[in-house]
């Protein structure tokens, strides 16, 4: 997959799960785990509504970790 499908379908998971874990849940290990799943949900959803294509493929190609190694590289 590629665009903006990979952050939407994992902010939607993941902001499933955390619901899940807070609503589900009876132990106390929800409130590790719930808020940590929205969080992590919550940002990858703001990733997908407003990165353009090429800044979303370049994250999940790895080029941006590329570029940065090379920056260094000459340092």
């Amino acid at each position: 997959m590629s665009g903006k499908k990979v952050p939407l379908i994992f902010g939607v998971v993941m902001l499933g799960i955390g619901i899940w874990t807070i609503f589900g849940m009876t132990s106390g290990f929800k409130y590790l785990f719930g808020p940590l799943c929205l969080f992590a949900g919550w940002h990858s959803l703001k990733a997908a509504v407003y990165m353009s294509d090429d800044e979303i493929d370049q994250i999940n190609s790895g080029q941006a970790n590329r570029k940065t190694k090379d920056k260094f590289k000459n340092l």
